[in-house]
């Protein structure tokens, strides 16, 4: 595989081009798309850290450790889960396939995290306790890239598991929602139901 041309046609799926769609499925395997993966969110958690100087929190041990994993095993997890929900709506393609195109239109979301690090006064300031208007621009910019990330993934997914954009859509943003919801339920309970007992 050719790392600059992975890349690029990762990109490019954004702009819903058959060709890097043909060139994911044909040239790029799902573990070298994988160690893309690893390289670029490895390097935008560094850059997170040593710009918005992580390092000086508490905790900051926990924050790495908890980036770490998410970037080792979050693929595979929520892959899993988004494929599982594919797999609810009838698509037909199997996990390795449906987890090269899952971590290539993730490809540009990274990059675009890391330029984010580098803007003065885009993140949260003070720990968490207030917004700097260009930390709102970039949470509208997020939102915005976030809505169009389900639109190249509803049109990506539907096109390799063969099901039409609907079922793409309730895989991709509706059941997630739904599951959620279903789990916040579920903990409520429990947490009433453990408070309930110890009384």
């Amino acid at each position: 595989m050719d790392l600059i041309s992975y890349i690029t046609n990762s990109i490019k799926l954004y702009g819903f081009s058959e060709e890097a769609y043909k060139y994911i499925n044909k040239k790029v395997d799902w573990v070298e798309a994988y160690l893309v993966h690893i390289v670029l969110s490895a390097l935008y958690l560094s850059i997170n850290i040593m710009v918005n100087k992580f390092y000086l929190l508490p905790n900051s041990i926990l924050l790495v450790g908890g980036g770490i994993f998410g970037i080792v095993i979050g693929p595979f997890i929520f892959g899993g889960i988004l494929h599982l929900f594919f797999k609810l709506v009838g698509g037909k393609a199997n996990y390795t396939k449906f987890l090269k195109y899952f971590l290539s239109i993730n490809v540009l979301g990274l990059f675009i995290s890391m330029v984010y690090s580098f803007i003065p006064s885009a993140q949260v300031t003070e720990f968490y306790s207030t917004l700097s208007p260009m930390a709102i621009i970039t949470l509208i910019l997020s939102l915005i890239m976030f809505v169009y990330w389900i639109v190249v993934a509803v049109k990506t997914f539907s096109k390799l598991h063969e099901i039409s954009n609907f079922r793409a859509f309730l895989a991709v943003f509706v059941l997630p929602i739904v599951a959620y919801i279903i789990l916040i339920i579920i903990l409520t309970i429990f947490i009433v139901l453990a408070m309930t007992v110890a009384m």
